[in-house]
């Protein structure tokens, strides 16, 4: 399981977790900043390596499922 993969599992199941992604967002948004760095950011910050690229691929999968 990728870096990226093992940081998505956690926010899964952690509520914890998911109100510091909410924060990240939120920040980003106030801020001006790209919302997948803000998320990105607090993974680094927690420990998790994996790059943008890698989650925005995600993303924009998810987002082509959700399209169809």
């Amino acid at each position: 399981m990728s870096d990226f993969q093992s940081f998505r599992a956690a926010v899964i199941n952690g509520r914890d977790l998911q109100e510091q992604i909410i924060l990240a967002i939120d920040s980003a948004i106030v801020d001006g900043l790209d919302i997948e760095e803000g998320i990105a950011s607090l993974a680094m910050s927690l420990g998790y390596t994996f790059t943008l690229e890698e989650m925005s691929e995600y993303v924009h999968s998810v987002s082509l499922e959700g399209a169809s």
